[in-house]
């Protein structure tokens, strides 16, 4: 089994032209491996219409030339009305048919469209890469989230998620029979070797990269901003909330760019003198292992984050704060000192080839097992 290519179909929830994140260079390096994969998701007819202005689509055709992008556009409201639900699923069907080895959902709600049968001659793994649950605020809609999630876990061979606290939280809820851990990573070979052009940046500066909502510290940003004019905050990438900084003269040293191509993030990275996670941790944010920590270790950049728990393997190589003044005094700190501009701390990050060969290894056994 291991010698033999696998056809797996990766049901991303993410559509494959947001930001470069884990549900697309999961299913591109699983193709690197030499599988034959196909990277499905599905976009609402109202996104035709309903583009948001902070919200715009990227450009990943660097990394579609190994894998099939397929996607299928659904009637709205399927959550609120069954025969919506039912017409949803009879497109799907109709437009998609399972020839697999492997399908991964990455969402409970994805069982709408796709429900496996009895018969099935295809293993499911159900990909958890966020607590999903805390994104519900309705508590008939939480109700009907965690019923799903628990059919997807009973349907699933295998839970693949990608934090301890995600684990952790799983297993208490469901106890799984099978379920693995694969952190996140870093794309070695991408942000090594693109070619990206110069980007104009004022020093000294601090970098945020990656999408904004409403976990981001945005008050200990404002008051450093106001209170540092010499310092220039960039804020790179898509927003679903207004801050209104262009209106307030005393805060003209933040900056948004907007989403920018993840071939011009090595850029980015490299001018930035500390790089930020200023979240404020709550249900969604304590069960993240982010993509950003492996990025910029990956260049050796200084760290500034908000801490919880799962950032503890990071720890020595981050700076932790908890008040606007531990904030404060770790950029003063950092600024002074020369981090960048040595090799001598550099520590070596995993991956996403690394992820992905053990993904492989994770989908070899389980067909070898369901043989």
């Amino acid at each position: 089994m291991a010698g033999k290519i696998k056809r797996i179909l990766y049901f991303s929830f993410v559509n494959w032209n947001w930001i470069m994140q884990r549900p697309h260079l999961i299913p591109y390096y699983l193709a690197k491996e030499g599988n034959d994969v196909t990277f499905l998701f599905l976009e609402s007819l109202t996104s035709l219409l309903n583009k948001k202005e902070n919200i715009k689509p990227v450009n990943n055709d660097y990394y579609n030339k190994l894998i099939k992008i397929k996607k299928i556009r659904m009637l709205p409201y399927a959550r609120k009305c069954w025969a919506i639900k039912f017409l949803n699923r009879i497109w799907f069907s109709l437009l998609f048919r399972i020839k697999y080895d492997v399908v991964i959902f990455t969402h409970p709600n994805q069982l709408m469209y796709l429900r496996p049968s009895k018969g099935r001659k295809y293993s499911i793994i159900y990909e958890c890469m966020d607590n999903y649950s805390a994104w519900i605020k309705n508590e008939n809609e939480l109700i009907k989230f965690y019923n799903q999630e628990k059919k997807l876990v009973n349907f699933a061979d295998l839970i693949v998620v990608s934090s301890n606290e995600l684990k952790l939280k799983i297993k208490e809820l469901y106890n799984p029979n099978a379920i693995e851990i694969i952190f996140n990573a870093c794309d070695h070979e991408n942000l090594a070797g693109m070619k990206s052009g110069e980007v104009q940046i004022k020093h000294p500066n601090l970098m945020y990269i990656g999408t904004m909502s409403d976990w981001l510290d945005t008050l200990t940003l404002e008051k450093f901003a106001r209170e540092n004019p010499d310092y220039t905050v960039y804020l790179i990438g898509p927003r679903d909330i207004n801050f209104n900084y262009d209106k307030s003269p005393d805060l003209n040293n933040i900056i948004f760019t907007g989403a920018v191509e993840f071939k011009d993030v090595p850029s980015y990275i490299k001018e930035g003198d500390i790089m930020l996670l200023p979240f404020i941790v709550n249900d969604i944010t304590r069960y993240v292992d982010p993509v950003k920590v492996y990025e910029y270790l990956f260049f050796n950049k200084h760290i500034i984050s908000s801490y919880w728990k799962e950032l503890d393997k990071f720890s020595p190589n981050i700076e932790f704060y908890n008040s606007y003044e531990s904030f404060r005094d770790g950029v003063y700190k950092l600024i002074n000192s020369n981090r960048q501009d040595s090799n001598k701390n550099k520590i070596r990050v995993a991956s996403w080839g690394d992820r992905a060969n053990q993904y492989s290894n994770l989908i070899n056994n389980l067909l070898i097992l369901n043989r």
